[in-house]
């Protein structure tokens, strides 16, 4: 990394302009009425973006128990994170 980490989760746009070439970005929008997030993304996003379906590769199935995004088990997880092209060496900012 170029610069330093912001103290808080939340990054601002200079922030990430700033450091696109050391961090990856992952658009994960997702909206209740069913809109595409897929779309979104499509039609616009930060360059070098990579998109991840919140329902497939950052949740595990939904179940009456876990809700309708729970936790994916961290294997499943990494495998996802793989899929994209993100590593355990990566920063990586969500969007």
């Amino acid at each position: 990394m170029t610069g330093t980490f912001p103290d808080g989760p939340l990054v601002d746009a200079s922030w990430l302009r700033e450091q696109l070439d050391d961090v990856r970005v992952v658009d994960v929008r997702w909206y209740l009425d069913g809109s595409s997030g897929h779309d979104a993304y499509l039609s616009a996003h930060i360059p070098g973006a990579v998109w991840a379906d919140i329902d497939h590769d950052l949740s595990a199935p939904a179940a009456p128990v876990a809700g309708r995004h729970p936790l994916p088990a961290p294997a499943d997880f990494a495998a996802a994170m793989g899929r994209l092209g993100i590593g355990n060496h990566d920063t990586v900012c969500r969007i």
